[in-house]
């Protein structure tokens, strides 16, 4: 007796070939059976094979018309523009105002990224510039991380980035960064930040030229040098 392929229940199906069948999402019973198997059988190979036959067979299709909408027409081959001109209603209006909003959008996009980028430039810029300052300084001998702050903030607005090479004006005409901090800081306005030196000659200008006394010891330690600093420069009070 042959098998069946499904059956609606296992009630008539004996008992030792039960466990043949698989209960499927339709209610039915299933016989467990590998697809490989049951492609080859004699009564489903012809159909298989039919199958397959067709499917490519429309594959086939499929291609060559695309291959021919492609010959037929150009790249810019518009459907919707062809029919609105076969039957003779143009909107010429309707496809102004459709480009005046691309072109709005297309240019708020790019005014957006463009302010993206400058920002993001301007912020490198600042870093480049922060960074060559702190390291002229530090090279210039002030080192305190309070007063390397001070100085930044004193001399940033004098540094231009008007290209790519950043240059600084103490007075003296455009220099080098590193150059300008040099001079700044042996000058009577940086002295107050640099170090006191170590040593029998750390009180520096008493055996020297007399220089105009400004209120604070700037020969001091860190303590003493800042207060004397925010005297000096009162504008630094408030962001250094």
């Amino acid at each position: 007796m042959a098998l069946k392929l499904v059956v609606d229940s296992l009630d008539n199906v004996d008992e030792a070939l039960k466990s043949l069948y698989v209960e499927h999402s339709d209610g039915k019973f299933h016989l467990d059976t590998d697809a490989d198997s049951v492609r080859g059988h004699r009564d489903v190979l012809p159909l298989a094979n039919a199958y397959d036959r067709t499917k490519a067979d429309l594959a086939t299709a499929k291609n060559d018309l695309a291959d021919a909408k492609k010959k037929a027409a150009p790249e810019d081959f518009d459907p919707e523009t062809w029919k609105k001109l076969k039957d003779g209603k143009t909107d010429d209006a309707a496809h102004q105002r459709q480009l005046v909003e691309l072109r709005k959008t297309l240019e708020a996009e790019r005014d957006a990224w463009k302010g993206k980028f400058e920002g993001e430039v301007t912020k490198g810029k600042k870093a480049a510039v922060n960074a060559a300052l702190t390291d002229a300084l530090s090279a210039s001998g002030i080192t305190n991380a309070a007063f390397v702050k001070a100085a930044r903030a004193l001399l940033e607005p004098r540094v231009a980035m008007d290209s790519d090479e950043a240059s600084m004006d103490i007075g003296l005409g455009p220099m080098t960064i590193a150059e300008a901090v040099k001079r700044w800081a042996a000058g009577d306005e940086g002295k107050s930040f640099v170090a006191p030196a170590k040593g029998d000659n750390a009180k520096g200008n008493e055996h020297g030229h007399q220089q105009q006394q400004v209120k604070g010891d700037f020969g001091g330690d860190a303590k003493a040098r800042a207060a004397a600093i925010s005297a000096k420069f009162p504008e630094l009070s408030g962001g250094a």
